[in-house]
């Protein structure tokens, strides 16, 4: 089943080469990436299974953009994907087999760098006072992005 890998990236190109090469070093083969370019800074290309685009002149909040962006793509299963996270090359693998039984997911620990150049397991909710972090590692079924709405317009305005 395909999944899209979904990346918004607002004025940091010189972090997604590096998410690019993440991207085709993972196993599942039935994968996309969409970098949605929201400050125009890269040309609109693509490479194998990835492409770059750009939003437009419009000042969209994060939550419009995702939506829009989603929604350039037809495939069935939605990952999250940060220009300055780091995934292993099963990631996308393991969200596809954890929506063969679920709706969405959303790790409850992640390895993160709370001391510099010391990587630990961290809780997911450590962040923002209990509130879910790390929406780099989010995935879901697109038909429980529809039925909620996507995101709220005002996410991250």
């Amino acid at each position: 089943m395909k999944i899209l890998a979904f990346m918004p990236t607002l004025g940091r190109p010189h972090l997604v080469e590096q998410a690019i090469r993440m991207f085709e070093l993972q196993t599942w083969p039935d994968r996309e990436l969409l970098v949605y370019d929201t400050a125009n800074q890269m040309p609109e290309i693509s490479g194998d299974r990835w492409r770059i685009v750009h939003q437009g002149e419009l000042p969209w909040s994060m939550g419009t953009t995702c939506n829009v962006g989603i929604r350039m793509s037809d495939a069935p299963l939605i990952a999250r994907w940060d220009d300055d996270d780091h995934y292993l090359p099963w990631h996308l693998q393991a969200c596809v087999e954890t929506l063969a039984t679920g709706r969405w997911s959303c790790p409850s620990v992640v390895w993160d760098y709370v001391l510099p150049d010391l990587p630990s397991l961290v809780k997911t909710t450590h962040r923002d006072g209990g509130k879910w972090a790390y929406a780099g590692a989010w995935a879901f079924r697109r038909d429980a992005f529809e039925e909620v709405g996507g995101y709220s317009e005002d996410h991250f305005r």
